[in-house]
């Protein structure tokens, strides 16, 4: 009785899960546009600061703003085809790339 009980639950678990996944799947999903901060907030040199992106976690200097290559690789890693590219993101309290 108590295994029928656990398999029942399990598979509506399951269905429920199912239909929440085509439904999600059918609707659609926005564009994400670029607000234009990146380019708003270049420093003194003209080249991107990144200062109003999201950086929380990565290598950040003595003044707060994000090691410019820190986030280059995390943004390679997230357009990449291949996870093993944010082993070698540069994360705070971490020693390594």
């Amino acid at each position: 009785m108590y295994n029928r009980l656990i398999n029942s639950r399990r598979k509506d678990g399951y269905e429920l899960r199912q239909t929440a996944n085509e439904m999600s799947n059918s609707l659609p999903h926005p564009d994400h546009l670029n607000n234009g901060e990146e380019e708003k907030y270049r420093n003194p040199a003209g080249r991107l600061s990144y200062i109003a992106n999201y950086s929380k976690g990565l290598k950040h200097n003595y003044i707060g703003e994000v090691i410019p290559d820190a986030y280059r690789v995390i943004v390679r890693a997230m357009y990449s085809t291949y996870p093993i590219l944010f082993e070698r993101v540069r994360m705070m309290g971490r020693k390594g790339v």
